[in-house]
C-alpha cells in the first residue's frame, strides 16, 4: 500500500471517490447521480488553493481510499473535509494508514488539531473514526427548510 499526497493525474480517481462517498452516503434514497466531471473541476479548483491537500492510498497503482484535508488559516488546526475507503478495501486498516500520513503531514507543519464531522446516518464512518481516536466535541443540528 503506498500512500502519498494527491498529484493532477490523481483527479479523476479522487472524483470517482467522492461520487462513491456521496452515493453511499445518502440519506435518502432516489435524487439525482452527482456529476463526476463536477466533483473534479471541485478537485482540481481546491488543488489549486494552498491550504488544501488530497491524499491517496493505492494498490497496485489503483486508488483505494482518498482523503481531503483544509488547513485553517491563522492556527493550527486543520480539517478532514472527505475520507473514503472503497468497498473491496474496507476494514483492512486503509483508513488508518492514511490517516497516519495525514497526521504525520500536520505534524509535520505544526499543525496540532485535526477534526472532521460524520453524519450520523454513515455507519462505517460512526464506527471507524472513534477507533482512530476521534471524539464527538459538538452536535450540529439541520432543518431543512421547504418553500
Amino acid at each position: 500500500m503506498k500512500i502519498e499526497v494527491a498529484t493532477k493525474q490523481d483527479i479523476p480517481s479522487i472524483a470517482e471517490c467522492w461520487v462513491g462517498l456521496r452515493l453511499h452516503q445518502r440519506e435518502r434514497q432516489g435524487g439525482q447521480r452527482p456529476s463526476l466531471r463536477g466533483m473534479m473541476r471541485q478537485v482540481e479548483r481546491n488543488m489549486e488553493k494552498p491550504h488544501c491537500f488530497y491524499f491517496v492510498a493505492k494498490e497496485l497503482d489503483q486508488m483505494v481510499a482518498a482523503a481531503f484535508v483544509r488547513l485553517r488559516s491563522g492556527g493550527r488546526s486543520a480539517h478532514l473535509a472527505r475520507a473514503y475507503t472503497v468497498p473491496s478495501h474496507r476494514r483492512k486498516g486503509v483508513m488508518r494508514m492514511l490517516e497516519q500520513a495525514i497526521i504525520e503531514f500536520l505534524r509535520q507543519r505544526r499543525i496540532t488539531t485535526l477534526d472532521l464531522t460524520v453524519v450520523p446516518y454513515n455507519r462505517e464512518g460512526m464506527a471507524t473514526w472513534p477507533t482512530l481516536g476521534y471524539k464527538p466535541t459538538k452536535i450540529v443540528m439541520t432543518k431543512e427548510l421547504v418553500y
